[in-house]
């Protein structure tokens, strides 16, 4: 039996992520954006949205970066499963990033990824499943692609943490914080974009 063998209880686990690391929405998407900056995007849209009515924001950030391969893709939304692991070249070093962002916001992700000449590909992970007992099952299955050659789409489904009944207040507020926190690319040529309106560079 591996050492490792009963180290993590993985439904008390992906409750604690839920609860730690990230202050709010925005930095969660900052983190999001990061990858996609690494991946080589010159474009990142954001789409915020309800199915109905009065249903949980649904949350999307696509790229047209470098996409993933089918075993990066496999290990993306494990945690410590970053091909960049110990990295001190890029924005996430450990592989925490993506699954803790996610979950610290949505019940539920998908990712999706694409690449030339190979199909598209995609995972999720579920918080409730888990919490009830159900593994993880993180195997790569058959996915949309987006309108660039290459990329990659994370969605948000059941979006518990939104504090802004109104999504347009929301989305005001993500303009602000993201286009200070991303000033520098914003000024360098990075096309922000959330619900179709440029996010502006802003110096605080």
């Amino acid at each position: 039996m591996a050492a490792s063998a009963g180290l993590i209880d993985a439904p008390n686990f992906v409750r604690a992520v839920r609860e730690s690391g990230y202050l709010n929405l925005a930095t969660a998407l900052a983190e999001l954006v990061d990858n996609s900056l690494q991946a080589g995007s010159t474009e990142v849209d954001i789409t915020l949205e309800r199915q109905e009515r009065d249903s949980l924001p649904v949350i999307t950030i696509e790229d047209n970066g470098n996409g993933m391969s089918r075993d990066e893709l496999a290990a993306c939304l494990r945690f410590g499963g970053s091909s960049r692991f110990n990295s001190r070249n890029s924005f996430g070093r450990f592989g925490m990033g993506l699954p803790a962002a996610s979950l610290s916001q949505a019940r539920r992700v998908e990712v999706t990824t694409w690449q030339p000449g190979a199909g598209a590909l995609s995972v999720s992970l579920d918080v409730d499943a888990v919490a009830e007992g159900h593994d993880a099952a993180l195997k790569p299955v058959a996915g949309a692609a987006g309108a660039s050659e290459s990329g990659c789409r994370v969605t948000w489904s059941e979006c518990d943490r939104i504090e802004y009944r109104r999504l347009a207040w929301l989305e005001r507020s993500l303009n602000k914080d993201l286009g200070r926190m991303f000033r520098r690319f914003l000024t360098g040529g990075l096309a922000l974009r959330i619900n179709g309106e440029a996010v502006q560079p802003i110096d605080p």
